[in-house]
């Protein structure tokens, strides 16, 4: 269904964007436990990206008006619902909604503990955070506004950025002191003169 507005971002523009903040977020995360790896300590791989994931999102949410790395390249960011700047707490919900499945495989232990019963209970404990995806994508879809769950807790909208308007001239020649590109200075007839007709 194509938006209603043409100043909101398209579907692909925002999961292209995703993706690019994934793959960011997943080099942030690499180097992070290759230096952990070097002095010998040891990283829950979940926690450690999640937290990564929501420290990555609420940076570029509160402090970059709202364009990630990927949605920069690809000209979108998010605002308020409002058409205002995001507030704190709408950057911390958003930030920490989107950052839920990741949370969720992060308790994916305790989730096959719970189905251990089940075949394939470490598989079956990763439904949650995959279903939560598909939901997304179907809200994105099916609204009008192309506004996902996260956008809609968060009382956000994901745009396009305008782009930048060009320079534009003054309507009329401006003259300054050291300004010789025009010719002499035009001269300003004194009401003491006559001006011919």
């Amino acid at each position: 269904m194509p938006s209603a507005r043409p100043d909101v971002a398209s579907k692909s523009n925002r999961l292209v964007a995703f993706g690019f903040d994934v793959v960011m977020v997943g080099m942030t995360y690499w180097f992070l436990a290759y230096a952990a790896d070097r002095l010998g300590a040891s990283l829950d791989e979940s926690l450690t990206f999640a937290a990564v994931f929501f420290g990555y999102q609420l940076f570029f949410l509160r402090w970059n008006d709202g364009a990630s790395f990927g949605k920069s390249l690809r000209g979108i960011c998010v605002i308020s619902a409002s058409g205002t700047r995001l507030s704190s707490n709408q950057a911390v919900i958003r930030a920490l909604v989107l950052t839920f499945p990741f949370a969720l495989l992060v308790a994916q232990d305790i989730l096959a503990a719970l189905l251990y019963s089940l075949p394939d209970a470490r598989y079956l404990a990763t439904l949650p955070s995959i279903l939560w995806w598909l939901v997304e994508l179907y809200f994105v879809e099916s609204d009008h506004m192309g506004r996902s769950l996260t956008d809609r807790i968060s009382n956000s909208l994901v745009v396009n950025i305008p782009p930048p308007q060009p320079h534009r001239a003054p309507a009329v020649p401006m003259y300054s002191a050291t300004d010789r590109e025009f010719g002499p200075r035009p001269k300003v007839p004194s009401s003491n003169e006559n001006i011919d007709a």
